[in-house]
């Protein structure tokens, strides 16, 4: 094998491209360099915000996650309407079952005090002075019986009378209690809810034909948020009428104007001439004129 001897003259071309390679790279680190500095000093643009309200308060977050918030809010809406309406329909059911109960207990005692009262009445029809006269000892004993059967029926009476105040005492109650219930969810779902709103709506349900009693009955939520819409789109109409009204007439409202020295038509242009009578407007349009000519 034959090894390749190359003259020292020949070697100092290689050593100059390499020297020239090397200032060639060190030259485009120095370029990276600067370019990653300059991005570094380049400030970096505001990011895209947006103002969203959550639970009564106002936060400011990145413009692209408002859409997920906005669906996380619908969502949280409808689960807990759902689970409002399951609420209802389980309360709906359980005092109606209440109430089928009451109503049996209510035909009982009903019936017995009635059966009481024609025992009663078959007691009232005996003549007691000749059984009396006649047999003593019946007669003290059917009046035992006649005495015991009032007095029983005075007490199923008194028990009947009891049940019923208690039911209606208690169906005050379950009335208050839904009505506390629908104006805690009214109030969450209608911030501006108040007193006067809820009269507002109580007239605009009566002009809409349903009489007083049925307004206060209603406790309801799902009904009184159907109201509060139906009563803020007939609102909305009457402003969007009440404006389109106010444009027409400005529009038809023809523009006042005064004779001019030469007899041609001057508009004027303050807006506080509309109000100025012709002379009074002529008067301070000279006035005008006589300043600027003794200027």
């Amino acid at each position: 094998m034959t090894l390749a001897v190359h003259s020292p003259a020949g070697a100092a071309a290689p050593a100059a491209e390499i020297d020239s390679e090397i200032q060639e790279s060190e030259g485009i680190v120095a370029d990276a360099a600067e370019a990653a500095e300059s991005a570094a000093e380049e400030p970096t643009p505001p990011e895209e915000t947006e103002e969203v309200e959550h639970e009564g308060k106002k936060y400011k977050i990145p413009r692209p996650l408002k859409g997920a918030l906005l669906m996380q809010a619908d969502y949280t809406r409808k689960t807990q309407d759902l689970a409002e309406q399951r609420r209802a329909h389980e309360e709906t059911a359980r005092q109606f079952a209440d109430r089928q109960k009451a109503e049996a207990e209510f035909a009982t005692d009903f019936a017995r005090v009635v059966a009481i009262n024609d025992a009663i009445a078959q007691f009232e029809k005996t003549d007691w002075a000749q059984i009396r006269a006649g047999n003593p000892a019946q007669y003290e004993q059917l009046w035992f019986q006649y005495q015991q059967t009032k007095e029983a029926r005075d007490r199923t009476a008194a028990a009947l009378q009891q049940k019923l105040q208690e039911r209606s005492s208690k169906a005050v109650a379950e009335t208050a209690k839904r009505l506390e219930q629908a104006r805690t969810a009214i109030q969450r779902d209608i911030p501006e809810w108040n007193p006067e709103l809820a009269g507002k709506l109580n007239a605009f349900a009566i002009e809409q034909g349903f009489t007083p009693e049925e307004v206060r009955q209603v406790d309801d939520a799902r009904i009184i948020r159907l109201l509060h819409a139906a009563y803020s789109g007939r609102q909305l109409q009457t402003k969007q009428a009440a404006v389109a009204r106010a444009a027409k007439a400005e529009a038809a409202k023809p523009l006042p104007t005064v004779a001019g020295n030469a007899g041609q038509t001057v508009r004027p242009t303050d807006p506080a001439s509309d109000r100025l009578t012709t002379d009074e407007w002529a008067r301070r349009r000279n006035e005008q004129l006589r300043k600027n000519r003794g200027r």
